[in-house]
């Protein structure tokens, strides 16, 4: 379950560290929960889940919950807890409250080219990128891509064009490669 898999071990974890994630208070962490069923149903349900952890829902602990996928229109944001976050999309015109609550944004890196992580990516799709990420960071915002290619090609080009988080279902390769390439 999400409490056996995140949240118990998050909790201990911020109790461990006098009351925040990590012991450096400068490091944050993105619990982003990408939600399968309808955010409107789903996060009543999560929220009452989340009292129950104090220490996770504090302002201060360096943990940002952040609800992606199936998420409640923006216009909605402002009736949720101030310690829920929302993964915003670059293809949406947010106001300026829905902004405020936005902690990321995400968006299908096959929306913005087919490379497959080998050779170099092609122009177009590198220029696209490129604009994305400054659109993006004009509103101080991170950026992730989900479904890239999993390569440590791809993983050197995001960091060279600034995208800020890395996904992969590699975690000790990508790792182990952070780690060799700080």
């Amino acid at each position: 379950t999400l409490q056996n898999s995140y949240l118990d071990s998050l909790s201990e974890k911020i109790e461990l560290n006098g009351g925040t994630v990590y012991p450096e208070t400068s490091k944050n962490l993105v619990l982003i929960i990408d939600l399968k069923t309808n955010g409107e149903l789903t996060i009543p349900v999560l929220i009452k889940v989340l009292i129950s952890y104090p220490n996770l829902i504090t302002n201060g602990n360096n943990l940002k919950i952040v609800m992606s996928g199936s998420m409640p229109l923006p216009a909605t944001w402002d009736s949720y807890p101030d310690y829920i976050w929302f993964d915003g999309r670059p293809t949406v015109a947010y106001d300026t409250n829905a902004l405020k609550r936005i902690a990321l944004v995400s968006t299908n890196f096959k929306n913005y080219s087919n490379w497959d992580g080998t050779d170099s990516i092609p122009n177009q799709d590198d220029e696209k990128i490129v604009t994305l990420v400054d659109r993006v960071h004009a509103v101080k915002k991170p950026l992730r891509f989900w479904a890239t290619p999993d390569t440590e090609n791809t993983w050197a080009y995001l960091r060279k064009r600034q995208v800020d988080i890395l996904g992969t279902d590699k975690v000790n390769e990508l790792c182990n490669w952070l780690a060799l390439n700080k």
